[in-house]
C-alpha cells in the first residue's frame, strides 16, 4: 500500500441523527489515521447515543481514503444524519 504523505494527525468526522418522536438518537463517526507501519486505515464507529457501539477497522490505499469518506458521507446525509463536526 502506498503511504498518505498528507496525513500526518488524525482526522475525525462526526454525525448524528436524532428524533425524540422515533426515539433514534444515533452516532456515526469515521476516523482516518496511521498504524505503526505507515499504513493508512480508517475506524467506523456508529450506535446509539450514550453507548459504546460498534467499530469496523478498515485498511485502505491513501488514494482510496477520499472516495470512502465521500461515499459514507452521502449515505450519512441520505439516512436523515447531520454532520456535527470534523476535527483535523
Amino acid at each position: 500500500m502506498e503511504r498518505d504523505k498528507t496525513l500526518t494527525a488524525p482526522t475525525l468526522f462526526r454525525w448524528q441523527s436524532i428524533n425524540p418522536t422515533s426515539s433514534r438518537y444515533r452516532f456515526y463517526s469515521v476516523s482516518l489515521g496511521i498504524d505503526l507501519w505507515g499504513e493508512v486505515f480508517i475506524v467506523k464507529h456508529w450506535g446509539r447515543i450514550g453507548t459504546r457501539g460498534q467499530r469496523q477497522f478498515v485498511w485502505a490505499q491513501a488514494g482510496e481514503l477520499s472516495q470512502i469518506v465521500e461515499q459514507i458521507q452521502r449515505e450519512r446525509k441520505l439516512h436523515g444524519y447531520r454532520p456535527i463536526g470534523i476535527i483535523k
